[in-house]
């Protein structure tokens, strides 16, 4: 029996604590962590990660068989380096050891309730829905088009789990996709607030800081752009990782030829690599710009 788990989720059901866990520089170092404590627990067959998708194949105890997931560590990176110490480290790591393991030895299977208030867009590598499909014939995650080789996804994203949405969540909830859609970007909408742009002295070039995960889809949301600047401007953008979205108004040819350096020295450089493409926007409409290099 396998049964994906796209969720990082957060649970209060400890497990047995190991040695204390260091700040995780990168995606790659929490992925290395949660493998190796998965690894020491009873209940875990096997946990192996991808590195190219970036994510831990979990395959648990569970009855008389077996159940697969798949585990993304997105909010347990962040949380990991917002931790004050080796010890709150070490608990965040048990809660999420505790989501895909129960004390049992058998898989937890996390229940996320539909809540729309709790749905937003997600800009993706294009086909990445695609590559992380459910393993046979389950139900494909949900995701539409944009520009370039980038598209948009859907997760359910609470204060301690994330989730991308898949068809089977929605015919459960009995939620069509333009209902999802409109809701998804009026929640991001709603978090624009938290938002800060960072101007680069003396370069012409700005970065948008958010949370780590959603930089790069600002640059589908049209309200924060209406409030960066007049529609008159010419914009161009960068997104070559989802944490990362860079940019500069009515860019001169130097200015430019930056922006497209910036994206080729980062894509692929990052944890999840996104566009290897510029976008420029002209009159409130957004095109493919340039390829980074």
């Amino acid at each position: 029996m396998t049964r994906p788990l796209l969720a990082v989720c957060l649970i209060l059901a400890p497990t047995a604590a190991l040695a204390e866990i260091a700040y995780p520089q990168t995606v790659d170092d929490t992925l290395q962590v949660m493998q190796d404590h998965a690894r020491a627990l009873d209940g875990v067959v096997t946990a192996d990660i991808d590195w190219a998708e970036k994510s831990l194949k979990v395959v648990v105890r569970d009855g008389d068989g077996t159940q697969e997931m798949t585990s993304y560590p997105d909010n347990l990176h962040l949380i990991l380096q917002q931790a004050a110490s080796g010890d709150a480290r070490q608990e965040a790591v048990d809660r999420y050891l505790a989501a895909i393991v129960g004390p049992d030895g058998q898989a937890a299977a996390a229940k996320m309730t539909f809540d729309l208030d709790a749905v937003l867009p997600k800009l993706n590598a294009k086909d990445y829905a695609a590559q992380i499909k459910h393993t046979g014939d389950g139900p494909a995650l949900v995701a539409t088009e944009f520009m370039g080789d980038a598209e948009i996804t859907y997760v359910l994203d609470t204060p301690t789990s994330m989730s991308y949405i898949n068809t089977g969540d929605m015919d459960a909830a009995g939620i069509d996709a333009p209902t999802l859609q409109r809701r998804a970007f009026e929640n991001m909408v709603a978090r624009l607030p938290e938002v800060e742009v960072i101007a680069i002295e003396d370069t012409g070039i700005s970065m948008v800081s958010l949370d780590g995960n959603y930089e790069a889809t600002l640059l589908a949301l049209p309200e924060f752009w209406e409030r960066q600047v007049e529609d008159s401007a010419r914009i161009v953008a960068i997104v070559p990782n989802r944490d990362l979205l860079v940019y500069a108004l009515d860019p001169a040819d130097e200015t430019l030829a930056s922006l497209l350096e910036i994206c080729a020295e980062y894509f692929g450089e990052g944890a999840y690599s996104l566009s290897e493409y510029s976008y420029e926007r002209a009159d409130g409409t957004w095109r493919v710009g340039p390829k980074c290099e």
